[in-house]
């Protein structure tokens, strides 16, 4: 159920524009432009730096995400999968059985090749920015949440002391 701002803004007309290449347009509207000149906000050439500016920085930070995502799961997140599948127990003797592991390392593999080639510079469309931005949003995002959900899966079936990253129980909870 969407919250209670979601539908009263729908029921004043107001848009609900949840990622930034739906906002981006709109910083250049007529109408926006006028009411952040009524009110002092931005001006038309504000306006535009703005939008580039904001289209540039997202970029370069989707980038070096969709980058960075499939080396560290290769380097920090499978390494422990390996030392588990050998037999590797905790200090506690408990390990997750390999049919239990296996399934999921298969999904992590699939996943980070799927990121890997929604990020590819040759896959995207970047006639225009918002045509790349949508891209990024509805492929390379996308793909980066697939890759998490299966990581996150994955942790909870690793060892604490086999598993290098912090995981959320450590960072919510100081052991």
């Amino acid at each position: 159920m969407p919250p209670k701002w979601h539908e009263e803004a729908e029921k004043r007309g107001l848009f609900n524009l949840r990622s930034t290449p739906e906002a981006l347009p709109w910083l250049v509207d007529k109408g926006t432009v006028s009411l952040f000149k009524k009110y002092g906000v931005l001006s038309s050439a504000s306006s535009s730096r703005a939008r580039r500016s904001s289209s540039s920085s997202t970029r370069l930070k989707l980038n070096i995400e969709a980058e960075n995502g499939p080396s560290m799961a290769r380097t920090q997140i499978l390494p422990p999968r390996s030392a588990n599948l050998n037999g590797t127990a905790d200090g506690r003797g408990s390990m997750s059985p390999i049919e239990e592991i296996e399934p999921v390392v298969k999904e992590l593999h699939f996943a980070l090749r799927a990121l890997e080639d929604a990020n590819l510079k040759d896959n995207q469309d970047d006639s225009s920015p918002i045509k790349w931005a949508n891209y990024m949003r509805d492929r390379v995002v996308r793909a980066m949440e697939d890759v998490r959900e299966v990581a996150d899966r994955l942790e909870g079936l690793i060892p604490d002391d086999l598993w290098p990253l912090p995981k959320y129980s450590e960072m919510l909870f100081i052991k």
